[in-house]
């Protein structure tokens, strides 16, 4: 066999063998790679969680969310719950879904209680059907109050997926009641319905974000509405240092707060919607998520120590470093527990 004749079948044989793969080359490439789906969660603590879920994909009920994950991490904590974050993978393309907005409590009686007494634990759901794209990222997340409640999906740069929205109608009667209100402006901390400028660790709190609508002013305390609850605000220590018109100012914003917190990386959002700091935080991350120590502790917020006094505990002192930076926490175990926020 002459050597042209040798090449020429050599050849031939290649290109059979090439003929012969690309169809399932072609095949393998035409697999979509598969989209991403994650679940918000953020809180956690006594106050319990608010969570964005998917919960169904094609009329299947979806086996984890971060709802059913959070509640299995918080079994034995009693009213304490632990946020977890939940995801899964979906096949790309057109896809019919069922997204959840919820607020809810480890302990069912914290969840009753706030039905009865503060109108509610907030929630909103439906059905959706959208196209979701190879290899993307997406969340569910929303805004949940009496005065919005929505849940939508967007992708990692945060932009909404088209027809993704589901909304649920807002009260009436808060939004008529709540007109002209201002947001709060950090977690404030409250006994019973009293908030002075205190600021102690370890309270219940109204959270950043929340409507505080003024009702009348007296000599050192002013009866107010949040989010339609009736509360009061008082200044008890700092009397010479403010007047109660200038608390009220301080601790309240004509700007929403909860942009800005929702910005926040997940650690340090997490950890002030959990009335908690960690080290490493910035002022105004510590300032949102404890609020400001009483001014004859601390006169200045550029103060490199921060004292707090907590009952029962004794005293507590934040140190920022150079930059302003959260460096350390120092006081009594158990007072520093009350502020620690630590990832579960």
């Amino acid at each position: 066999m002459s050597f042209c004749v040798f090449r020429f079948m050599a050849i031939v044989a290649v290109a059979l063998s090439v003929a012969a793969i690309a169809p399932e080359v072609k095949a393998q490439s035409s697999v979509a790679a598969p989209a991403v789906v994650a679940d918000s969660s953020d809180g956690g603590g006594p106050g319990g969680g608010t969570f964005f879920l998917l919960e169904a994909v094609d009329g299947v009920d979806v086996a984890e969310t971060a709802l059913t994950a959070s509640f299995r991490a918080s079994a034995g904590r009693g009213a304490y719950m632990i946020v977890k974050g939940a995801e899964r993978t979906l096949p790309a393309g057109r896809v019919a879904l069922r997204i959840r907005g919820i607020h809810t409590h480890v302990a069912p009686i914290d969840s009753i209680f706030r039905a009865i007494f503060r109108g509610g634990n907030p929630e909103v759901s439906g059905a959706v059907t959208v196209e979701l794209f190879p290899g993307q990222r997406y969340r569910v997340n929303g805004a949940l109050d009496g005065f919005k409640r929505e849940v939508w999906i967007e992708d990692d740069r945060g932009t909404e997926v088209s027809g993704s929205r589901v909304a649920a109608a807002a009260d009436p009667d808060l939004i008529r009641k709540m007109e002209g209100s201002a947001f709060v402006a950090t977690n404030l901390r409250y006994d019973g319905d009293w908030i002075n400028e205190a600021s102690v660790p370890g309270l219940p709190f109204v959270p950043a974000g929340a409507r505080l609508k003024v009702l009348d002013y007296g000599a050192n305390r002013v009866s107010v509405l949040i989010d339609g609850r009736k509360m009061r605000l008082g200044v008890d220590w700092t009397r010479s240092l403010e007047t109660i018109q200038q608390f009220v100012s301080r601790v309240t914003t004509k700007e929403d707060p909860r942009p800005a917190i929702a910005g926040f990386p997940d650690r340090v959002r997490n950890a002030v919607k959990a009335g908690k700091v960690f080290p490493g935080m910035t002022r105004d991350q510590v300032l949102i998520a404890l609020g400001r120590p009483r001014i004859d502790f601390t006169p200045r917020l550029t103060d490199r120590e921060w004292k707090y006094e907590v009952h029962d505990q004794g005293e507590l002192f934040l140190v920022f470093d150079d930059s302003g930076l959260l460096k350390e926490i120092d006081g009594a175990r158990k007072a520093r527990k009350l502020v620690l926020y630590e990832v579960e």
